[in-house]
């Protein structure tokens, strides 16, 4: 599923947005100045998403140009691949960031392995926040201002215990020291 010159003109591309990103100028044209916190500038946002309306249109990939696979999607088979591994690597990063904003282990037994803990809703209030705080963006926020959404982390052990067994820190520690 390779396609070697499409690697190399995409490593040029990043190269050359990595480039005009730290001057401070629009991604698209490198000439105008971006505005605060957006990363290209207003024609170049509107030819963007004009180009953008005419590819669904045509049934073409907003990314590329190629042919979609099917009708009401997006992205070709390749650039939906591309950009799902985009997502899943920022949220790895964000979740490892706010993991170690937040101490980095488990506050019950100790536990380190960043795939085995969770945040934990410390007033049993995660069903109000999980249909709104999904998102990469709520993540980074609860690393700096975890207080703020009573949350904390625990390996999955110890949040399941908490949770299902009504067991108390103390409690968890005791069978920890036992075995």
């Amino acid at each position: 599923m390779k396609r070697p010159n499409v690697e190399r003109d995409r490593t040029a591309r990043l190269l050359r947005r990595q480039r005009l990103r730290l001057s401070g100028s629009c991604l698209i044209c490198g000439k105008l100045p971006k505005v605060g916190s957006l990363t290209t500038c207003a024609p170049c946002r509107q030819k963007v998403k004009l180009n953008n309306e005419r590819r669904k249109t045509n049934e073409k990939c907003t990314n590329c140009g190629n042919r979609v696979p099917s009708i009401g999607r997006l992205r070709c088979t390749y650039c939906a691949a591309i950009n799902a591994e985009l997502k899943r690597k920022a949220r790895r990063e964000a979740v490892l960031h706010a993991i170690s904003k937040l101490g980095g282990a488990c506050e019950w037994c100790g536990e380190t392995f960043w795939k085995f803990l969770t945040f934990d809703h410390i007033n049993n209030d995660g069903r109000s926040n999980r249909g709104k705080h999904t998102s990469i963006p709520f993540i980074r926020r609860l690393a700096e201002d975890a207080p703020k959404y009573n949350i904390r982390l625990l390996c999955w052990n110890c949040n399941c215990a908490r949770q299902f067994r009504a067991l108390t820190e103390d409690e968890v520690r005791l069978v920890k020291e036992v075995k």
